[in-house]
């Protein structure tokens, strides 16, 4: 098989999913290889490496040191550019030896046992938490990537709507991402944008939320989910689990319970805006503010408010400008000051007048003080004068 340099780049370059910089250096690189003397190919021996002529000699080198080394890339500037052409350019030459072969309830199962791919969290020991993929194969599949010399795998999910969207990618980095995502593309099937850790709203391809219902094992034991961890009981023994916290299904709405995000087997209960009543996760966490209610309210309590209600102005959100913080106040309330502020400030007033009065009362104390003296001194001063002038006479 011969690989011809112009085809494999224009693939890259007209890729809609390549980033605009990648697609700009992509063009670059080929234009400096065909100006260049060197006349830079792709290795007949293996498509992956390049081949170039120096000196009268054919050297063998990787696409990255070519562009780096011999078209004179820097390659401190251009390091990340030259690691997603390089992948592109891989995830290209490679196609012609790909297999994806998807696989359903026990097979997931042995999958992760055998550790498919590469080692997360739920392979191994961990596999017997994975019921919840034996029991639902008809909403939940693995896809299993095979080529000469890279596996991968990822999770796929039958939604609602009859829609699937492939998971995270393990592993999450390396030449095969592009192909599994030009696969994806080339099915219908949305996929995943984020390969790493994620918080919050989980964003797919399509920039949309979607759901699916399981049913969990009998031991309900739940295995670590990537995507779809927001979950709440919606009917019976059946789970309607999501990428975002809180929506709409259908005109229902949604907002989790659960998330399962546990490689234990557990969950944790998503924490709840106590103002506006919708989970918060991730970029949108909450806050504990002061709380000053209604009457019988213990005064200094805490309530846990999201930062977008903490954003945006609310009739029950205050600003004191005592301690310079936001508090939750009744709805009555008027005033630049909470509650505590009042107290401390009350208090200050009033020893601010007690110490004005002790003052006062000791600047009086001792102007009687001085008057008293000074009494004295005339007093003995004018007895003095008499017995002077007795012994005068």
């Amino acid at each position: 098989m011969s690989v011809n340099l112009n085809e494999v780049f224009a693939k890259i370059i007209s890729n809609k999913r390549c980033e605009l910089d990648l697609v700009k250096f992509a063009g670059d690189v080929l234009n400096k290889m065909n100006e260049s003397t060197l006349d830079v190919q792709p290795s007949e021996a293996k498509h992956e490496l390049f081949s170039y002529t120096f000196k009268q000699k054919r050297y063998v080198t990787t696409l990255g040191r070519v562009i780096t080394r011999q078209l004179g890339f820097d390659p401190q500037t251009y390091a990340v550019l030259v690691t997603k052409l390089t992948n592109a350019y891989r995830a290209e030459v490679r196609k012609a030896g790909l297999k994806f072969e998807i696989v359903y309830g026990a097979d997931i199962v042995l999958a992760y046992d055998e550790e498919y791919a590469a080692h997360s969290c739920m392979t191994g020991s961990s596999s017997n938490l994975l019921g919840l993929y034996e029991y639902n194969p008809e909403v939940i599949s693995m896809l299993k990537f095979h080529s000469p010399d890279t596996r991968a795998r990822a999770m796929m999910w039958k939604t609602t709507d009859k829609k699937t969207i492939l998971d995270r990618i393990y592993p999450n980095d390396g030449w095969h991402v592009e192909a599994i995502f030009d696969w994806c593309k080339e099915n219908k099937i949305i996929y995943r944008k984020c390969l790493g850790q994620a918080g919050g709203k989980i964003a797919t391809s399509d920039d949309k939320q979607h759901f699916v219902m399981v049913k969990p094992d009998d031991d309900e034991k739940w295995p670590y989910l990537d995507t779809f961890r927001y979950g709440r009981n919606w009917k019976e023994d059946k789970w309607l689990l999501s990428n975002y916290p809180s929506g709409f299904f259908g005109r229902k709405k949604f907002e989790a319970k659960r998330k399962f995000f546990d490689t234990g087997g557990g969950y944790e209960e998503v924490r709840v805006c106590e103002l506006c009543g919708h989970p918060s996760e991730g970029g949108d966490s909450l806050k504990e503010i002061l709380f000053f209610g209604a009457k019988g309210t213990a005064p200094g309590s805490s309530r846990s408010v999201c930062r977008t209600c903490l954003r945006k102005p609310h009739p029950l959100i205050k600003y004191c400008i005592g301690c310079n913080r936001q508090w939750w106040a009744p709805a009555v309330w008027k005033g630049a000051y909470c509650p505590r502020c009042i107290v401390i400030k009350t208090e200050s007033d009033l020893r601010r007048k007690i110490d004005a009065a002790n003052k006062e009362r000791m600047r009086k104390e001792r102007l009687a003080l001085r008057k008293a003296a000074a009494l004295a001194t005339m007093t003995s001063t004018a007895e003095n004068s008499t017995i002077d002038e007795d012994e005068a006479f």
